[in-house]
């Protein structure tokens, strides 16, 4: 499984709490950067020997108001997608 955060301390609990055995990649990405996104990508990708499953849970609910609001969303919860897929 390959996963990235904004911050270290989720991933730090995910690999606690992840069972013996289990094969992880993780990274502190910015997905709002779109090359380090995309670099974060090919690397878990590259890593792990190729991808059979992409589950991606990112969201703007960031607390931003006006146009900023919709700039994050379509950066976080659209685009970001689309860069994964391409």
């Amino acid at each position: 499984m390959a996963t990235c955060a904004r911050g270290e301390d989720g991933l730090v609990s995910l690999r606690a709490e992840a069972p013996d055995g289990a094969v992880l990649y993780t990274d502190v990405v910015d997905i709002l950067d779109g090359d380090a996104a995309s670099d974060w990508f090919a690397r878990a990708t590259e890593a792990l020997g190729g991808l059979d499953i992409l589950v991606s849970n990112a969201s703007s609910a960031n607390g931003a108001v006006g146009d900023q609001l919709w700039v994050d969303g379509m950066q976080i919860d659209l685009l970001q997608h689309v860069r994964l897929v391409e």
